[in-house]
């Protein structure tokens, strides 16, 4: 799985300030981590380190996740959204209608 991250528009550091006060022992701001989740990066006592997550605004920009090698094509369609999301919803109408069908041949 890996993120894909488009900045719409991003001012540093004045846009940082939407995102609220910096946590203790923040380090860096990040967006778009494996994950696909923004926020900052906090420098623990024992040296490792951990993530703080925020909510990205869309007029900032967005991130989706995608398989590394997703299907191209779904029902005879060429697929226009990859994201995890987009499939994942497509998959679940595919079921969706295959018990639909399932019960108009096999009944309730």
């Amino acid at each position: 799985m890996h993120a894909k991250t488009h900045i719409k528009h991003f001012v540093f550091p004045q846009d940082l300030a939407r995102f609220g006060p910096p946590p203790p022992y923040a380090t860096a701001f990040f967006m778009g981590d494996q994950l696909g989740g923004s926020g900052w990066e906090i420098q623990l006592p024992d040296g490792s380190v951990s993530k703080y997550y925020v909510e990205l605004p869309i007029d900032i920009g967005s991130v989706s996740l995608h398989f590394p090698e997703s299907p191209i094509s779904h029902l005879g369609e060429k697929i226009k959204d990859s994201s995890i999301e987009s499939l994942s919803r497509a998959y679940l109408q595919y079921l969706r209608d295959l018990l639909k069908e399932a019960r108009k041949f096999f009944g309730p």
